[in-house]
């Protein structure tokens, strides 16, 4: 048995378009890692490295570890959105996800809020963003049936204001 002082390995995992994606950490330089293989297994690639900016730390990190992940589609193209545990929700096209890439994340990026969709009276949708206490708030995010979109230039969202949503699987 070999002994490592490593907490987590995989940290979370979904079927998406007919493969597994896996979120983890490895041993290489790039610690952070995303694994798409395909089902059935024949085999398992050596996954993309994962380097997301972490505003907690002011700082690009390759260790932290994806902590859970969603699949959802944009445009019609498979998309992971990623918590992390000190950082903002990461969105990560499907379609970087290959074998040996590395997917950096930017400091300039779209936030994603946690919200609940409701129809008023005139039958407008209203998207409510939830008591949230960051990437690491699992439960608020099960809880959510939508993503509020926060662009990057945006610093605070007044109530009513005009905003994009993704709505997230039931």
């Amino acid at each position: 048995m070999v002994k490592t002082n490593r907490q987590d390995v995989t940290t979370d995992l979904q079927f998406a378009d007919g493969k597994v994606l896996v979120a983890g950490l490895s041993n290489e330089e790039f610690g952070s890692q995303l694994r798409v293989i395909p089902f059935p297994f024949a085999a398992v690639d050596q996954g993309t490295s994962v380097e997301i900016f972490h505003g907690a730390h002011g700082k690009f990190e390759t260790k932290s570890p994806v902590r859970t992940f969603a699949v959802f589609d944009v445009g019609g193209q498979p998309n992971v959105l990623a918590a992390y545990t000190c950082t903002p929700l990461v969105k990560i096209p499907v379609s970087e996800l290959k074998p040996g890439n590395k997917v950096k994340g930017t400091k300039d990026r779209d936030s994603y809020l946690p919200a609940s969709l409701s129809t008023d009276n005139q039958g407008q949708q209203i998207a409510q963003s939830l008591k949230w206490g960051g990437s690491s708030d699992f439960v608020s995010f099960a809880r959510a049936t939508a993503l509020i979109i926060v662009p990057a230039d945006s610093k605070k969202l007044e109530a009513g204001t005009l905003v994009q949503v993704l709505r997230l699987p039931m």
